[in-house]
């Protein structure tokens, strides 16, 4: 299954809005197959960007659901909330020809919010 960093934001998006209670949320995004958001809570719980519990095999594979974010995750969040950013943050990193990897975004990601604030 392949990595799709759109999908690992609106994630993050989502498990913002959930309250907080310790307790597991059921994230869907439109669009998306449920295995896909499981893959994709795993890979941002070992990012370390979220809290995550593995439930049993569930049709055919292990369904992660998602507790709560992280500190270094509503960090990424905050940098990359900014839709206007983050598609700036990805067309850096694509004309560059880099890597889309999570620390490239961090760091472009970062990169313009300084110029945000040098600007301010």
């Amino acid at each position: 299954m392949k990595r799709n960093m759109d999908l690992a934001r609106a994630i993050l998006l989502e498990l913002e809005k959930c309250p907080f209670t310790g307790e597991r949320h059921d994230i869907v995004i439109e669009g998306c197959a449920p295995e896909d958001i499981s893959y994709h809570i795993l890979l941002l719980y070992e990012a370390g960007f979220i809290d995550a519990e593995r439930m049993t095999r569930y049709k055919g594979y292990h369904e992660w659901k998602a507790k709560t974010i992280t500190w270094h995750g509503h960090e990424f969040l905050e940098s990359s909330r900014d839709p206007t950013r983050w598609e700036k943050a990805k067309d850096v990193i694509k004309q560059k020809g880099a890597a889309m990897t999570l620390d490239a975004l961090k760091t472009v990601l970062t990169e313009l919010v300084h110029r945000t604030l040098a600007g301010a």
